[in-house]
């Protein structure tokens, strides 16, 4: 069974795709979105050739104009499709979903997902079985192979990106793309500033290794040889190595400017981690249980009950009050889709 979200669809291809489906889903794009001239692309996934070729196949039979990224992450068919020559995007692919999943992320002119709103027409189109004639010029497809080096060349140029202080700095990195869509640009960007890359699973190919999910217990290749290879950055962010031991940077911190002093007090500060509680805000209103504050691998995060959520910016635990903790907790309850207890 297809799920719709805000940011278009996704199913399991064997059971949930086919040229039909695709198509209802194009026409009704065209229709709402006003499609002339469109650019896709997508991630890694192996069926994301033969779903690509469906989503071309419907644009051109209906006289849009095809620009074909093919490999290319979200926010690089993003950054295309603010082009002012397209009228929308579409990016096949599934996100953090199993390599059974693939899916169809619709983008709006100025590079954005649909509103609520735009994807409540498209999907009342696709339910109403709107039609439209085939056209009787085909439209035409183009290769767009330098999506990814203009991306690059954006975040080069982009004011808050101190490119000098970072090649100066000779960082090295791991990336564990997982064979996706980040396999060549997340490398090809790191080189260009100056960073030492070490790569696994880096080729591109969709045979996804491991669950694409970024969850701790998904990333122990990746942690591994970031400790193999005394890496700078990994998959928790900057962090400090003396004699083995590992302390991550706290977020007032900025890696270009720590100094010998400031290195050695992270590394003396002791390691409060995982159920140990740093701080008992109050009672939830509705779920009738004690916020907690906590200290994990990714960072600071509160605790009510089975729910944890993640701080946000600038808030740390001391700042933190219970109506913050609340809303941090009711709002990673909705993202999840948990239902509000009954008072």
């Amino acid at each position: 069974m297809l799920i719709r979200s805000a940011s278009g669809l996704r199913g399991i291809v064997k059971d949930d795709f086919s040229p039909e489906i695709i198509d209802r889903y194009i026409v009704s794009f065209i229709i709402t979105q006003n499609i002339k001239h469109c650019v896709i692309g997508r991630d890694g996934r192996q069926s994301g050739k033969d779903i690509s070729q469906w989503v071309i196949d419907s644009l051109t039979k209906y006289g849009v104009n095809v620009d074909n990224c093919d490999l290319a992450t979200t926010p690089t068919m993003q950054l295309m499709t603010e082009k002012e020559q397209y009228d929308g995007g579409i990016v096949i692919t599934a996100s953090h979903n199993p390599s059974e999943y693939n899916g169809l992320k619709f983008l709006q002119k100025d590079g954005t997902f649909l509103s609520p709103d735009q994807c409540n027409n498209l999907f009342t189109s696709v339910d109403n079985k709107d039609t439209i004639n085939d056209s009787k010029v085909i439209g035409k497809v183009s290769i767009y192979n330098s999506a990814n080096e203009e991306h690059i060349n954006k975040v080069l140029n982009a004011q808050c990106i101190e490119s000098d202080n970072i090649n100066s700095n000779k960082f090295k990195v791991v990336i564990d793309a997982v064979n996706g869509a980040g396999s060549d640009i997340l490398p090809q960007l790191l080189k260009s500033l100056g960073c030492e890359v070490i790569m696994i699973n880096c080729n591109g190919d969709g045979n996804f290794t491991r669950i694409p999910e970024p969850l701790a217990t998904n990333l122990k290749d990746l942690e591994n040889k970031v400790i193999e290879v005394g890496a700078g950055i990994g998959m928790y962010g900057p962090y400090i190595l003396h004699d083995k031991k590992y302390k991550a940077l706290e977020k007032t911190d900025n890696i270009l400017d720590i100094e010998l002093d400031r290195a050695i007090e992270l590394i003396a500060k002791p390691t409060q981690r995982g159920n140990a509680t740093l701080k008992t805000f109050g009672e939830h209103p509705s779920e009738k249980k004690n916020i907690t504050a906590h200290d994990g691998k990714f960072g600071p995060y509160v605790k009510c009950g089975k729910i944890n959520a993640s701080l946000l910016g600038d808030q740390t635990i001391d700042s933190l009050t219970l109506e913050d903790a609340i809303k941090l907790i009711d709002d990673r309850k909705q993202k999840i889709g948990l239902k509000k207890k009954k008072k």
